[in-house]
This record gives structure tokens, sequence and C-alpha cells, in this order.
């Protein structure tokens, strides 16, 4: 995505050198990109990991309803207090199982309910522990997924306030600029960092062709020489701040 920014921006920076600053197309099309700044934390991925760890809680402790009574005491043997880890987890499953056949709510009522048959605890284990391992790997999956997404959305976000600020910067940054200023912006000779970002080629767009030009429409008093030398910092940064607050935008990006 950058690389095609960068392509615009080339040719656009270009045609701003053309008579007199002619660059109004140029200027709308930039700023509106830059708008984006406003947006980029409007991206978001609709994730949500409660819903499915609420629903493997719940059939973890139906499966547990139905479980023999050696699971219950040590998981069959996994729980023997042998280390620190094991005792803790031990402590654990007896909060959980203190909720078997334990009226809960307002009416009470019992939500997990002990089964004391044990032909149907058999059956109803094995049926509920084949779900409980689904449900397991559904988790699993889901939250892998969820991860992947917000990944993605974070290289988006990324990828956006780079080609606006150059790679790795949240905020325009003025000692980015070159001190030639037709580094910059163009030229007959130089231009190496023409395209670099979205803002330097605003600010670049707001800068009078020569100091002879005295439409200075866009400009104000940003002229070349106040970005060729150490003053550049200063007043690119407050054409940028002018900038921005002129085409600020409140849409989201879906």
């Amino acid at each position: 995505m950058i690389c095609i920014f960068t392509l615009v921006f080339l040719s656009i920076s270009f045609v701003a050198n053309g008579a007199k600053n002619d660059n109004g197309a140029e200027f709308v099309a930039l700023c509106s990109l830059l708008s984006l700044k406003d947006s980029v934390d409007t991206i978001t991925a609709l994730t949500e990991n409660t819903t499915a760890k609420t629903a493997e809680e719940e059939l973890t402790m139906l499966n547990t309803s139905a479980a023999p009574e050696s699971y219950l005491k040590d998981k069959d043997g996994e729980l023997k207090e042998s280390k620190p880890d094991e005792k803790r987890q031990k402590n654990l499953r007896g909060k959980k199982l203190e909720k078997l056949d334990k009226p809960e709510g307002r009416p009470p009522r019992i939500k997990y309910r002990r089964l004391q048959n044990d032909a149907v605890r058999t059956a109803a284990g094995l049926q509920l522990n084949t779900l409980l391992q689904r449900e397991t790997e559904l988790v699993a999956s889901y939250k892998t997924a969820n991860k992947e997404a917000e990944e993605l959305v974070a290289e988006a976000k990324r990828s956006i306030l780079d080609a606006l600020y150059t790679t790795r910067k949240d905020n325009f940054d003025q000692k980015g600029l070159d001190k030639t200023v037709q580094k910059n912006c163009g030229g007959n000779a130089g231009h190496q960092e023409v395209g670099k970002c979205i803002t330097y080629d605003l600010v670049c767009l707001c800068i009078p062709q020569d100091n002879t030009d005295t439409d200075r429409t866009r400009t104000g008093e940003l002229k070349p020489e106040r970005v060729a030398e150490a003053n550049r910092r200063t007043h690119s940064a407050a054409a940028y701040q002018t900038l921005g607050t002129a085409y600020k935008t409140d849409k989201k990006i879906s």
C-alpha cells in the first residue's frame, strides 16, 4: 500500500512544481488522505471471546456433573498435590465442584445437578466429554481467529500511519525534512525525498516554487528558505498543524 502511495506522491510532487504552484487538485487529494489520521483509531476487529469462554465453562460443569467419583476426587489421579501448581488447580476445581447440587439465584434453583444413577451418569458422561472436547477445539480456533484479526487491524493502522508520517512514526516529525528543500519537494536536481510520506508532500505543496514567486495563496509565510534552513522545523510544523485542523474528519473506517 505504501508503495502505491509513494508512486502517486512522486507524480503529484512533480506536478506541484508547475507554473505558479497550480496544484489545487493535488492539494485536495492529499488533504483527503491526511484526514485518515482522524480515522485510523476507528479501525477495529469485532472480536469477543467472552461468549465462547462462557459456553466452554458451562459445558465443563455439565461434564463434571456426570463424571465418576475418581474424577471428582483428583481428576483421576492427575492432581495429587505433589507440586504447588497442582495443589492450586485442585483448589480451583474444588470451588467448581461446590456448585454441584447447590441452589443459586433468585428464586434459588439448582443449575448443575449431580447425576446419581451410575448407568445414566456413564452414558451422559461419554456424550458430554465428546462435546466438551469439540467445544474446546472450537474455542481455541475462535480465539486464534480473533487474534489474527486483531493483528491485521494493528498492521492496517501501522501502514496508514507509516504512509502519513514515514515509517514507525505516529505523528508529524518536522525533523525528517531534508535541509535541502529540492530534495523534499522536487526540482531540476535532487528530489530524493519526494513521496516519502503524505505530510511532507503536503508541506511541499504549500511552498512557492522559488523566492520570486509571489503567488502564495496557500502558503502564508512558508517560504522555501524556511524549510531549507533550521527554521524549517518550526514553520513546517506550524503549517502541518494548520492543515490538520482544517481537514479534520469524524468519519470512521469500516
